[in-house]
């Protein structure tokens, strides 16, 4: 349970460092700030979501983002758990995140999405899941935090 938990905290403070990176790009590029996460929420709930308002998109959009953090993180300690010494992690969570990058961006949203499936520019996307993966394989330090109370 403990791996779970220490996975799910990791999942999730690496989805929000993730959300940072796409806000400090969105500042630096110039384009709206919350534009990441609308567009995230428009590829998976359609365009009607923008008749609720913009707010709930960008809102649900960074809900999205963290969930399936959280999700990623828990699985990725699961199946990680006790096997990898912290090196290979530093290797195996940008791999995981890469993973989930081709999953969501090339298989699933292309699909099965109701909308327009490109978040952002690629080369953005996918230096934000190595960010993502990075901050992902720290999970033993959750873990420590996790067992020693």
């Amino acid at each position: 349970m403990a791996t779970a938990m220490a996975g799910l905290e990791t999942g999730v403070l690496a989805a929000l460092g993730m959300l940072a990176y796409h806000w400090l790009g969105s500042i630096v590029g110039g384009v709206g700030i919350c534009q990441h996460l609308e567009r995230l929420s428009v590829a998976v709930f359609g365009r009607q979501i923008y008749q609720v308002s913009m707010a709930l998109a960008a809102s649900s959009g960074a809900a999205l983002l963290v969930f399936w953090g959280g999700v990623i993180g828990a699985a990725f300690a699961l199946g990680s758990r006790g096997k990898w010494a912290a090196r290979r992690l530093l290797l195996l969570g940008p791999l995981v995140a890469l993973v989930w990058y081709y999953l969501a961006y090339e298989l699933w949203l292309p699909h099965f999405g109701r909308g327009v499936y490109w978040v952002a520019p690629r080369r953005v996307l996918v230096l934000g899941h190595v960010i993502f993966g990075l901050l992902l394989s720290l999970y033993p330090r959750a873990l420590r935090r996790f067992r020693t109370g």
